[in-house]
């Protein structure tokens, strides 16, 4: 029981750093939404989106070489979950400040951003990060 809720402690933190890690994307991207411009292009967002992820990913291998997760069943549902758990909680957040009348907000947009920022992020600590022998 223990090792089962020590899998899932570390799982959770990993999940938690990453969606801290795209947070401050998210609200960049919200901010930057104009209340006049809804026909922005999203692919450049998108892409955008990808190479921060990416960055962020490198960036994380540099700060912190070794995996927190430490049984290869945690690693391989860190990499299935990871993505839609960040686009999970990227798009609520976008819902919440489109209830708060920011209403140009585009929920999915940001949804589809932390997606992808998560997916390469994810990718690269994956296949990265030292894993214990």
């Amino acid at each position: 029981m223990e090792d089962l809720l020590i899998i899932i402690f570390q799982f959770v933190f990993e999940v938690v750093l990453q969606v801290l890690a795209e947070l401050p994307w998210d609200l960049f991207i919200g901010s930057s939404e104009s209340r006049s411009d809804k026909s922005s292009n999203n692919l450049e967002w998108i892409f955008v989106s990808l190479a921060l992820g990416g960055a962020a990913g490198a960036v994380s291998l540099v700060v912190r070489p070794d995996t927190f997760l430490k049984s290869a069943t945690s690693r391989i549902a860190y990499l299935i979950l990871a993505a839609p758990i960040s686009a999970g909680c990227a798009f609520v957040l976008a819902r919440v400040f489109v209830e708060r009348g920011r209403t140009w907000i585009n929920p999915r947009l940001h949804a589809i951003c932390a997606f992808s920022f998560a997916v390469v992020l994810t990718i690269i600590r994956f296949t990265y990060a030292h894993r214990p022998s």
